[in-house]
């Protein structure tokens, strides 16, 4: 069975997987006001409900959770409309998160207060030591750790997990691209919560190196997606759209610190009076190195979503670099800045396939790397 096609754009166009016509826009401004609706009606009608809020809170997610599922099955699963159903899909999930974090609130703090009474004799540790000199910041941060009751770790688990299983769900049933991001983005957090549960203190430490490669696995996902889809023109190529886009920020921001800083941070040097700053020249001058890589990548994945993760720091980079030439008008680094960026931007976007074409010349036309890295249309 072929899968689903939600464009026939060109693969060089990179159609947007989220909106196909006004229709999409008025229909989910619709289930947005129809939502808001039942959130007012949800609130009255569990007022006074017995069993407190934690009986209040299941009963009105669980109410949300029918909503999103009923409207889904029309507008989703029947009328193939992307942008209400990435509305719907992210009420659904949030309030799946909701309910289940109810439900575990309440059985775990049963007979003990609360759920978050727990956490309030963790010690934040001594108030009096000097960080220059006998602070040992592995000690004192797995101690913390160490205090927390596991009943209360594993809400933290829990939480990113019951995400995963609510976008797993409604991936499965409604097809939803979108609803892969979602996954991946949960499964990341999970990785990381249940990272900083086990070692809690490398956890923190090896933050940078953690990051791109969780970032790197979301990207390898995608890039998974659009090889079986080199034309781009199915719900193959929309997952990837969405799994790149989830991927460029962690990607990003894991290279970057490891660029400035290493793939290691040295959590003492922060504490300290010595702490390094991200706002010199050099590191500007390195994180703009990476996004300039990282646009390759880009270019030839034909995958303008990886670039828009970066005009942040691109922005950020160049402002540093004005003002390390001696531009000290607050206005006029922001006019060079924004100039610049723009100008990079617009030229990028304009000669995107001409530059494609350049790259694409040293890349092998058949194989894995012709699926991997798409043609450019010959009058695109």
């Amino acid at each position: 069975m072929e899968p689903t096609q939600f464009s026939s754009s060109a693969p060089d166009d990179e159609p947007l997987p989220f909106i196909s016509n006004f229709q999409d826009v008025f229909l989910a401004t619709g289930v947005v006001l129809l939502l808001v609706g039942l959130t007012f009606g949800a609130v009255q009608l569990t007022n006074g409900l017995s069993g407190g809020e934690t009986a209040r809170t299941l009963a009105i997610s669980i109410v949300f959770i029918a909503a999103s599922a009923g409207l889904s099955e029309v507008l989703v699963r029947k009328r193939r409309r992307t942008l209400p159903g990435i509305v719907l899909a992210l009420v659904f999930v949030g309030s799946t998160i909701t309910a289940v974090m109810a439900m575990y609130s309440f059985f775990a703090g049963a007979g003990n207060g609360t759920l978050f009474d727990q956490f309030a004799n963790v010690d934040a540790g001594s108030n009096e030591v000097n960080v220059d000199t006998d602070f040992d910041w592995e000690t004192e941060i797995n101690a913390m750790a160490a205090e927390i009751p596991w009943v209360a770790k594993l809400w933290f688990v829990l939480t990113p997990l019951a995400a995963a299983w609510a976008g797993m769900a409604y991936y499965l049933r409604y097809r939803l691209p979108f609803s892969v991001a979602m996954i991946a983005g949960s499964a990341a957090a999970t990785v990381f919560v249940i990272c900083g549960i086990v070692a809690p203190a490398t956890t923190v430490k090896a933050l940078p190196l953690l990051q791109l490669l969780l970032g790197l696995a979301v990207l390898v996902a995608a890039i998974g997606f659009d090889m079986r889809d080199p034309e781009r023109v199915t719900r193959f190529s929309n997952n990837g759209f969405w799994l790149h886009f989830a991927a460029a920020p962690m990607v990003l921001g894991g290279a970057l610190a490891v660029a400035t800083v290493g793939p290691f941070y040295n959590a003492s040097d922060f504490l300290s009076d010595t702490a390094p700053t991200m706002g010199n020249a050099w590191q500007a001058l390195v994180t703009l190195i990476v996004i300039a890589a990282f646009a390759v990548i880009a270019l030839l994945l034909n995958r303008r979503a990886l670039l828009v993760a970066g005009l942040v720091s691109a922005g950020t980079a160049t402002w540093v670099l004005v003002r390390s030439v001696g531009l000290d008008n607050v206005g006029g680094s922001i006019a060079i800045t924004l100039i610049v960026l723009g100008a990079a931007v617009l030229l990028l976007g304009v000669g995107w396939n001409g530059a494609r074409r350049s790259l694409l010349r040293f890349v092998p036309e058949s194989g894995v790397a012709s699926r991997l890295f798409p043609r450019v249309e010959a009058d695109g």
